[in-house]
């Protein structure tokens, strides 16, 4: 509902009030331009590093008509690209803000004293992920586009003219924007390993505060196994007092069980002097030192004596 009553205060603003575009210049390594074809090469401009979204396709031909004047003019960075937006803001699925009311663009040449625009022809452009997807980007840009027919030729507007130039001044570059991503990515990605290792100190710290689960369970089998030997052996000596005329058979079944509660009581307590053994330490044996025998030697002139 919100969406939808942001969409049309958006339209009643084209329809009622001025639009006044914004501008955004990118450098040509966005660009990528193939060989010319009767006077025109295509042309593709891909951004999609937030807040844009696109891919712009079209033909252009060069201001003086030269075939290589834009692909030298690339390479030398005299060339560059400015689209015309209205604002639009739309919020992708990360947080990311993004400008989705794109409707028109211009390439640009310049020789250093002067900017000199191309010409460019069946251009249009789309939405990359993740506003292809979304209404309210679609709708946005659709209504950018009917804006834009309405406010006409924008380019030899001399009421654009210094918005261009201002936006052309300081073109966004491929290169330094993927650097950002990258960097706000690894930034990001330390952060959550900064969280998880705080979250992994903190439960180690609780977990060494709780009692030993498998010791106290093991306790709790013994006393259980001590309590069920003690019934039945109970048991038994109820059935043995209160009943006189048992059969021999009878007495010799009553024996049995007697002597294997005996053994459970055993082992019982012999596992529970074994567990007491492996948790005290060791004791420490000292070996004894032999002590060495004296080797009397008798005098051989005492013998001659």
């Amino acid at each position: 509902m919100k969406k939808i009553l942001s969409f049309v205060m958006f339209l009643s603003l084209f329809a009622f009030a001025e639009i006044t575009p914004e501008f955004q210049a990118f450098a040509p390594n966005f660009m990528k331009l193939d060989k010319v074809v009767k006077g025109y090469h295509d042309f593709t401009l891909k951004v999609d590093v937030a807040p844009w979204s696109f891919v712009y396709k079209g033909q252009v031909k060069a201001p003086n008509g030269d075939p290589y004047l834009l692909y030298d003019g690339m390479d030398a960075g005299d060339v560059f690209i400015v689209i015309a937006y209205v604002p639009a803001p739309v919020q992708g699925p990360e947080g990311d803000e993004y400008q989705a009311g794109i409707f028109d663009i211009m390439i640009y040449y310049t020789d250093g004293s002067e900017e000199l625009a191309a010409t460019i022809k069946n251009a249009s452009v789309e939405l990359l992920p993740p506003l292809s997807a979304d209404q309210w980007a679609k709708e946005s840009m659709d209504a950018a586009k009917s804006a834009g027919e309405v406010i006409g030729t924008i380019w030899t507007d001399s009421k654009y003219a210094k918005a261009i130039t201002v936006a052309s001044a300081d073109p966004l570059d491929k290169d330094k924007l993927l650097a950002a991503k990258k960097a706000k990515k690894e930034k990001q990605k330390k952060a959550l390993e900064e969280k998880r290792a705080r979250e992994a100190a903190l439960t180690a710290e609780e977990d060494d505060k709780r009692p030993n689960k498998s010791k106290m369970a093991r306790e709790q089998a013994k006393r259980d196994s001590i309590a069920a030997v003690k019934k039945a052996a109970k048991k038994r000596k109820a059935i043995t007092e209160d009943d006189e005329n048992l059969t021999p058979k009878e007495r010799k079944k009553l024996a049995v069980k007697a002597r294997k509660a005996k053994r459970q009581k055993a082992a019982i307590v012999e596992n529970e002097v074994k567990e007491d053994n492996a948790e005290a330490p060791a004791p420490v044996v000292k070996k004894k030192k032999k002590k060495k025998k004296k080797v009397v030697v008798e005098d051989e002139y005492n013998d001659e004596e």
